[in-house]
């Protein structure tokens, strides 16, 4: 299953911008028009028409997301079928039924799904041949006749060729009611997850008291290869290691240019990085290679190789504070590698906040509220 981080963008919307708490049990919508079979038997003057869309199509890629990590198949295809139901040109359910049907040990089903997620543009070929997901099929000659075509079909595009340049992108703002362009403010850039947008993360400003700082948050300058058009990554990781790394650097230099051009927008007091997921990443190597412009990183569910950083590295940038929450039930991280993160801070004299959380992801409204108090320097109750 490739778009597993597909749905961490989902989530977040779910449990922190949607002011209506989630239910556990999906909505049920009855729509007065009976029969959509075709356009001529809809009656547009039809006071009910749109009820159809007070239903949350989101609870279903939850419930098809979890059921494939709990394994429970059948239910995880039904759920995605129901979601293509409702959108045929839905990709990452295309692709994701396919592994479903594969880890069912249903080749001819699995088989005519990625033909379709094919004909929708997936064109990750190498990703294809490891996806392990589709290892207890690999042998079969349905299979292997259908990674023959798919390989012959994608090869037929050309050759994919990655070229570096300058390009615009754009980002959000968000300011304190009773803003004061003279007045000096704490700045907290916030780093999206992969699969979202700056339009997604921005949401989260309603949820904190009274803000009284400035909230940046920038677009991810990757576009998520196979997702929907405002779907946004901080890495390219698909190609190789090296382009993985060197996309990495191009993230952190954006995010350095971003700082240079809000000073010269604002008055700033200091600077924090506020990261989730994949976000959390960027705020890390920002902060760590570039101490003296950041006061503090504020990472929710990090899963961060802290490994990759040296001792030198680390030993310069000690007056960078970290605030970390984890939640052991965030099953889009490894909860143990947050520890390690915690642990080698720690270990190296970094002043670190390290939070647990009970929550099925690593950032909650009361989460976000505590992180507040701390980057404005105010007492937690």
């Amino acid at each position: 299953m490739k778009f597993k981080s597909i749905i961490v963008f989902v989530l977040m919307v779910i449990m922190i911008s949607c002011n209506k708490p989630v239910s556990q049990e999906t909505k049920h919508v009855a729509v007065s028009v009976k029969d959509w079979s075709s356009p001529e038997k809809i009656d547009p003057m039809d006071k009910n028409i749109a009820d159809f869309l007070e239903k949350d199509l989101r609870d279903y890629l939850i419930k098809a997301d979890q059921a494939y990590w709990n394994k429970d198949y059948k239910l995880a295809a039904q759920n995605y079928l129901y979601l293509l139901s409702h959108n045929v040109y839905d990709i990452i359910s295309t692709y994701n039924l396919a592994c479903t049907y594969a880890l069912m040990n249903n080749p001819e089903m699995s088989t005519k799904f990625l033909y379709r997620a094919i004909d929708l543009g997936y064109v990750d070929f190498n990703y294809l041949q490891k996806d392990t997901d589709f290892d207890g099929i690999r042998q079969t000659e349905v299979f292997k006749a259908a990674i023959d075509s798919i390989g012959q079909i994608i090869k037929n595009l050309g050759e994919d060729v990655i070229v570096e340049t300058r390009t615009l992108l754009k980002c959000r703002i968000a300011k304190p009611l009773g803003f004061y362009p003279d007045q000096d403010y704490t700045v907290v850039i916030g780093l999206h997850s992969h699969s979202s947008n700056q339009n997604e993360l921005v949401k989260i400003w309603k949820h904190f008291d009274i803000p009284e700082f400035i909230f940046v948050v920038p677009q991810a300058p990757f576009s998520v290869p196979i997702g929907l058009a405002d779907q946004f990554r901080w890495n390219m990781d698909e190609i190789d290691s090296n382009t993985k790394t060197h996309s990495e650097k191009l993230s952190e230099s954006y995010i350095i240019d971003l700082i240079n051009q809000i000073k010269t927008r604002y008055k700033i007091k200091e600077i924090y990085l506020l990261g989730l997921h994949q976000g959390t990443s960027v705020a890390f190597d920002v902060a760590l290679n570039n101490p003296s412009l950041i006061k503090g990183v504020i990472a929710f569910g990090t899963e961060y190789d802290i490994s990759k950083v040296s001792q030198t590295t680390l030993n310069d940038a000690k007056n960078v504070k970290f605030y970390i929450v984890n939640s052991p039930k965030d099953t889009y991280i490894d909860p143990e590698r947050c520890k390690k993160i915690k642990t080698t801070l720690t270990s190296s004299g970094f002043n670190v906040t390290y939070k647990e959380i009970d929550s099925e992801f690593s950032i909650t409204k009361d989460a976000l509220k505590q992180s507040e108090k701390w980057f404005l320097g105010k007492k937690s109750k």
